[in-house]
């Protein structure tokens, strides 16, 4: 089970990666788009960011046998809810679910963001009993009590 939740972890951060790269490197001109939406997204690169950072290292402690992954995955999935949900009321504030041209894609968009949130959620709150583990690769990695 640890592969699977991995393997989504990472292709989420993939998926922010591509994302943040494709929007910086196309032009804005498209005039469908609601006014201030420049404004409004670009600030979303550092929190997308480090949940992609912690997308990452949730993954490979995870698969590691790592204790740390379990509140790196927490975190992560605390993050992308927020962000799904804030791209969702944004999206549905400026009718962006209403367009042909978009609607599809945002929708998708928020979904897999809120998908990998739950899923990554759920079953790291299962894992959360497990703390102070050694990880299989000789690096022994200890939280106080307050931060598990």
């Amino acid at each position: 089970m640890a592969y699977i939740i991995a393997g989504i972890q990472i292709s989420q951060a993939a998926g922010i990666v591509t994302f943040w790269l494709i929007w910086f490197r196309r032009e804005r001109s498209d005039l469908s788009l609601p006014p201030g939406y420049l404004a409004h997204e670009r600030p979303f690169v550092w929190p997308d960011s480090v949940a992609a950072l912690l997308l990452v290292a949730s993954a490979v402690g995870g698969v590691e046998g790592c204790a740390f992954s379990a509140s790196a995955g927490i975190a992560a999935a605390g993050m992308l809810l927020f962000l799904g949900i804030v791209d969702l009321a944004y999206f549905m504030q400026n009718g962006m679910l209403k367009r042909f041209d978009g609607a599809l894609r945002n929708l998708l968009t928020v979904g897999c963001i809120l998908a990998t949130a739950l899923i990554s959620g759920f079953y790291y709150s299962a894992q959360q009993g497990v703390r102070g583990r050694q990880c299989r690769r000789s690096m022994t990695i200890y939280f106080p009590a307050s931060m598990c």
